[in-house]
């Protein structure tokens, strides 16, 4: 899981980490976007928005 700050540009929001290849996040999240679809993103761990990671 990882979850985001308010301010950051995914606004506040927690993601499934589907993937970790040094740091290169993949995640699957839903409620994304204007239409609340489901949709993976790519995010790196040093993203200034990241502000918690775990594992489930």
């Amino acid at each position: 899981m990882v979850l985001y700050a308010p301010g950051s540009k995914f606004t506040q929001h927690t993601s499934i980490v589907v993937r970790n290849d040094d740091g290169a996040l993949t995640t699957v999240g839903g409620n994304e976007f204007i239409r609340g679809e489901v949709a993976a993103r790519n995010v790196g761990m040093g993203h200034s928005g990241i502000i918690g990671y775990g594992v489930l």
